[in-house]
């Protein structure tokens, strides 16, 4: 799932860098699964708590990452 604060909106579904979410708050309230990534914006502020739910399993991980260019 992407996230970016410039050029996200919160109804859009995240799925791709194209469509991202904008607020970390969104982002609370997915329920994420095995092998799903949380991809933000390179060089964007976020504001607030991020508590993502759900869990990955052994085999395929939850990954907090970022995305775009440097």
């Amino acid at each position: 799932y992407y996230i970016n604060r410039k050029t996200g909106n919160d109804r859009n579904s995240g799925t791709s860098s194209a469509d991202p979410w904008k607020s970390l708050s969104r982002v609370n309230k997915a329920l994420f699964r095995p092998g799903d990534s949380i991809l933000l914006a390179r060089g964007s502020v976020c504001y607030g708590e991020l508590r993502p739910r759900g869990s990955g399993s052994a085999e395929a991980i939850i990954t907090l990452s970022a995305s775009g260019v440097r």
